[in-house]
């Protein structure tokens, strides 16, 4: 419950001249915190997600409860703050029911407690470098300890073992992170492995595509376009045998894909500054115009990663992609699987894809009854409905919701790796767009099926005569 802030919708301008940006924003008391919509937009500019925002805008509201519940009791906002974080893990209320705060709050978990914590402190110094230092830190930088500073040490080698740019580390720069440690730390989480049960079965795929698929009231016998859903099977395929996020599919234009024999390429550009189409660049001399510049000249469309109506947004996770046009190839990666593909897309593009209707239009491929882009809501939907009629369970911790595809997809390379030397984990890296080495580990690292299967096998391998005979005395026994 928030007791002294609300979150109200308004729209901004970033110049005198722009178009006004639908916001959230936290009111305190009926007035807007102005800075920290700045701030929401800073973030929105850069490609943040409504949902990263909505969890800024939810911790800043609780610490603005927290300040208002505390009067002046503490000295100075840094003080606030480190009491504020450990009501955040210890909850207000006591063992006897008594809360003279009134927040009612209950103890929350580590996770939620450090994202709370993040938020606020990523937007504490981002007020203090806008006031040039006028605005006091609520989570300043203090000298560690020396069991902080082994801590650091950990995980500064981590970082930079893992980054790409670890050449241009100083030894200065390893001094300062080294040394200093933020006053309010993060609490230390329970280690966790990613769930085993994520990848779709493989031998049910084709029953999905082939049966889940299938349009209502239509027989197996009628024809591929009267009988299937083609752009839902589409971006099931492109996730399953070419390892998509489930958002990424909903950024390629029609012209992403090239199905020309021998040729035959899909590419899926950055959303903002991936080059724009190639027949537009030529015929507006303009040899760099992203798409950002490109959907809104030549559409008056946002970009679908700022864009905040739900039905059009789709969101981003920044995948590599290449220093030239701003865009990752897509690897088909299954049993002839590029010749099926292609073949439904020529069908889908020239029969079944609805156009957009004049003052509508939109240069992206996959569309919806009325032409317009297809949402990932609606596609969420028939895929869930899909996998349902299959008989299976459309939930991600029981492998059949539509991220599952691209852990299937993980464990295919990662198979594929076992069997040939040739398939190296930089392979693998680059046919999953991820930026370092340990992105992939929750793809390719074994599940528990798996793990299960392979160790019966060898289990009579390694026990004792011994341990079999009493094995055996004991099941006569019963």
């Amino acid at each position: 419950m928030y007791l002294n802030s609300a979150v109200v919708k308004v729209r901004a301008k970033i110049d005198n001249h722009s178009a006004s940006l639908a916001m959230k924003a936290v009111a305190v008391n009926g007035a807007i915190l102005k800075s920290h919509l700045e701030y929401m937009i800073y973030r929105r500019l850069r490609g943040r997600r409504s949902g990263w925002m909505d969890k800024s805008i939810q911790a800043v509201r609780l610490l603005i409860d927290y300040s208002y519940a505390n009067g002046d009791t503490f000295k100075n906002p840094a003080i606030m703050f480190e009491t504020f974080a450990q009501r955040l893990f210890d909850g207000t209320v006591d063992e006897e029911g008594f809360d003279p705060t009134g927040l009612r709050w209950q103890p929350r978990s580590k996770g939620s407690g450090n994202e709370i914590i993040r938020h606020i402190t990523l937007y504490s110094d981002w007020l203090y470098d806008q006031k040039d230092g006028a605005s006091e830190l609520l989570n300043p930088r203090r000298v560690a300890t020396k069991t902080e500073k082994l801590m650091n040490l950990a995980a500064y080698n981590n970082r930079m073992n893992r980054s790409f740019l670890k050449h241009t580390y100083s030894t200065d720069h390893k001094a300062n992170e080294v040394s200093r440690t933020r006053a309010v730390s993060y609490r230390n989480e329970v280690s966790i492995i990613e769930d085993p049960q994520k990848p779709f079965e493989e031998d049910r795929i084709w029953d999905l595509l082939g049966q889940g698929f299938l349009k209502k009231g239509k027989s197996i016998n009628d024809s591929n376009v009267e009988k299937y859903d083609l752009s839902n099977i589409l971006i099931t395929m492109l996730m399953h045998y070419g390892g998509l996020r489930v958002s990424e599919p909903f950024h390629l234009y029609v012209d992403d894909i090239i199905p020309n024999e021998g040729l035959q390429q899909i590419r899926v550009y950055h959303p903002r500054e991936g080059l724009a189409p190639q027949w537009y660049r030529h015929l507006t001399n303009n040899p760099n115009c992203n798409r950002k510049t490109f959907l809104k000249i030549k559409y008056g469309l946002e970009d679908r990663v700022t864009s905040s109506k739900r039905s059009y947004h789709a969101g981003w996770k920044n995948p590599t992609v290449s220093s030239v046009g701003k865009y990752f190839p897509v690897f088909l990666f299954g049993d002839n699987i590029q010749d099926v593909f292609y073949d439904l897309f020529r069908l889908y593009v020239e029969k079944q894809r609805v156009k957009p209707l004049p003052g509508r239009e939109h240069p992206f491929l996959f569309t919806n009854k009325i032409g317009d882009p297809l949402s990932i809501k609606s596609f969420v939907q028939k895929h869930n409905k899909a996998v349902k009629r299959i008989g299976l369970s459309h939930y991600l911790e029981l492998g059949g919701s539509p991220h599952c595809h691209r852990h299937a997809y993980g464990q295919r390379l990662a198979e594929a790796r076992n069997l040939s030397s040739d398939i190296d984990e930089y392979i693998i890296k680059g046919a999953l767009h991820h930026r370092s080495l340990e992105s992939q580990k929750t793809y390719t690292d074994p599940h528990t099926k798996k793990i299960a299967r392979e160790l019966k096998k060898v289990a009579n391998l390694v026990v004792s005569d011994k341990s079999k005979n009493a094995k055996s005395d004991l099941i006569e026994g019963n």
